[in-house]
């Protein structure tokens, strides 16, 4: 996460308010490498981790992360005990999914 996943970690943390991490854990594939801006990165790699309280973030980096939507990347999801938010980097929408919209609303 030494390149760009470091920035989305830190929205995580701001996210939580700064809550402080109970436990992170952290895997990379180093069978093969990206090599960008002179920087040697991790082809792909996971992020998980906990805060005091519970709060998780799994972060997925690299050059080929599936994501769930097609067209989509940088994808985000915010899941709590009502529902579900998804939104993408760089995009003006998010995906609302909870009882009053159960088959999920696009929002602009």
């Amino acid at each position: 996460i030494i390149n760009a996943g470091i920035h989305w970690l830190n929205f995580f943390v701001k996210l939580t308010g700064n809550e402080p991490l109970d436990w992170v854990m952290g895997q990379c594939d180093t069978s093969t490498r990206t090599y960008r801006d002179g920087m040697q990165v991790e082809t792909a790699a996971i992020t998980y981790a906990q805060t005091r309280s519970g709060i998780r973030v799994v972060m997925n980096t690299g050059d080929d992360v599936l994501v769930a939507r097609e067209g989509k990347e940088t994808l985000f999801r915010l899941v709590g005990t009502h529902g579900l938010i998804e939104f993408w980097g760089w995009e003006n929408g998010y995906w609302l999914l909870n009882h009053e919209h159960p088959a999920g609303e696009l929002i602009e």
